[in-house]
């Protein structure tokens, strides 16, 4: 049985996120990103999580569960911890085959 280990990121000001959990990261300003987070608050079980600590929200995550999660941190940081999360279990991958001796693509 494959199971992904989970990876976590800050998410800033103690908070982490799972980054395995994560299928979106939008940009707070759109006006798309405005409804998902009313429709969020708005719904019959709240599904918006404020992890800005008061500040400025900067970019929204949207979860696998349909959780959404407001962050302080940029759009571009948060693109950046995840991308670094993707390239490392891109390496681990990597490291796999190559010692199981299966080609790559």
């Amino acid at each position: 049985m494959n199971t992904v280990p989970l990876r976590f990121i800050h998410a800033g000001f103690g908070h982490v996120v799972c980054a395995n959990r994560v299928t979106m990261l939008l940009n707070p300003q759109t006006a798309n990103a405005r409804r998902v987070v009313k429709a969020a608050k708005d719904a019959e079980r709240p599904a918006f999580v404020d992890m800005s600590f008061g500040r400025v929200t900067k970019s929204i995550l949207l979860l696998d569960d349909g959780t959404v999660i407001g962050c302080a941190l940029t759009y571009r940081t948060m693109m950046a911890r995840l991308n670094a999360e993707n390239a490392d279990n891109e390496t681990e991958v990597e490291d796999a085959c190559s010692l199981s001796g299966s080609p790559q693509d």
